[in-house]
């Protein structure tokens, strides 16, 4: 699965679509609020900045493949796209779709604001079956409604999520900072990298204390081939790298 860019040395960022993928299961209620609050937060940011719009659109598509979790528990924005990812204009707002652009920051905050919120319906409802959003409180689907609105003019603004998830959290009072749950998500993800680089450091071991060939003169692990990264010197067990989600 892609990863983005590192954003420091021994750091990268995941997808939602990367954190799901690997849970096999949607987002709980707390940690879409966390999503939710942590993305607000950075497309205000990106406002303020002045980089949210470029030639009357908005910079980026905003869909669970571009939605990233850095380490540290902020979110951030992918610029680039794959094309042929599946259902993308399921993420665009009706006025991107129509081509009926306003090329104000205001009305492009509410097609981003529109695509925020599927994107976190989608999350909600993943590998649920039949699709149900029937886990989340009357408040968080309320919000995500009130941005999904195809009524732009209807549509909630970023300064009224951000109000919703504070009264949120005073009301919750967990003490737990929506920071973390983001944390947790990125974790998602690197924990499962750690656990290939264990079992790499495992195969390794064994080479070191055995005869690494087998009959034709292959390297191979308990009769499986390996393949060598003649960049790192490492050999890494081949596999499918499809993840299976169990029903």
């Amino acid at each position: 699965m892609p990863v983005s860019k590192p954003v420091s040395p021994g750091a990268v960022n995941v997808s939602l679509s990367d954190a799901l993928e690997v849970r096999c299961g949607p987002l709980y209620e707390e940690e879409v609020w966390s999503v939710l609050c942590q993305s607000a937060k950075a497309l205000q940011d990106i406002f303020l900045r002045g980089e949210a719009v470029v030639q009357g659109s908005p910079r980026f598509v905003l869909c669970p493949y571009t939605l990233h979790f850095t380490p540290g528990g902020r979110v951030t924005f992918s610029e680039t796209i794959d094309p042929t990812l599946p259902n993308i204009h399921n993420f665009l707002s009706p006025e991107i779709l129509s081509g009926h652009l306003n090329p104000s920051d205001a009305a492009v905050e509410k097609m981003l604001v529109y695509s925020l919120g599927m994107t976190l319906f989608w999350a909600a409802e993943y590998a649920t079956s039949p699709p149900s959003r029937a886990s989340l409180t009357h408040d968080l689907h309320s919000i995500l409604l009130a941005m999904t609105n195809k009524n732009a003019d209807n549509r909630v603004a970023l300064i009224h999520i951000l109000e919703a998830c504070t009264l949120h959290a005073r009301q919750a009072n967990t003490g737990i900072p929506y920071s973390h749950h983001v944390m947790k998500l990125s974790k998602i993800v690197m924990g499962s990298v750690y656990e290939l680089d264990t079992l790499i450091d495992e195969v390794d071991g064994d080479l070191n204390s055995s005869n690494p060939f087998n009959g034709s003169g292959s390297p191979s692990q308990n009769g499986v081939p390996l393949e060598h990264n003649r960049n790192s010197g490492t050999a890494v067990v081949q596999k499918n790298p499809t993840v299976f989600c169990p029903n």
